[in-house]
């Protein structure tokens, strides 16, 4: 889910979900134009992708850049799915941050680069944990009851 600024005759906000099918690809779920970026906007929004989609279609998982306003409706309302920080978003503030309070490009990739590092040290040990927490979702939400009882008696 993100927003883009400025790109239009009337200056409004262009909002994008895109879903991400299990063979990476990326399609359109969902466009918005909205008047600005409000906690009770978001909601709006929110609550016309689920009365339009259904729950048929519900996301299980949203990656935002950390707006307060989209953290907020996440938080209060009992939306049922992850939420994940944008890496790139994240990378990029701390490289614009570093820039405006340093004032120095060079220093400003370099923690923009530390910040990779941190986001990116322990991913093989994150691996390991999200393999198992991926593979017990996708049993548990996309498997038939027979085929679960196949899994198991696989493993033993």
């Amino acid at each position: 889910m993100d927003s883009t600024y400025c790109t239009n005759s009337e200056n409004l906000i262009i909002n994008q979900m895109v879903g991400v099918t299990s063979e990476n690809t990326s399609f359109f779920r969902c466009h918005a134009i909205l008047s600005n970026e409000r906690a009770e906007t978001f909601k709006w929004l929110f609550d016309q992708y689920i009365n339009i989609m259904g729950t048929e279609y519900y996301p299980s998982v949203v990656v935002t850049d950390k707006d307060p306003a989209i953290m907020s409706v996440i938080g209060d309302f009992n939306y049922s799915f992850y939420h994940l920080i944008c890496r790139w978003h994240l990378i990029t503030n701390v490289k614009s941050t570093a820039a405006s309070r340093l004032g120095n490009m060079d220093k400003a990739e370099e923690a923009g680069e530390q910040m990779k590092l941190v986001i990116f040290s322990d991913l093989k040990q994150q691996n390991s944990v999200i393999t198992g927490q991926i593979m017990y979702f996708i049993q548990d939400a996309h498997l038939h009851k027979e085929q679960k009882h196949l899994i198991l008696f696989q493993k033993i």
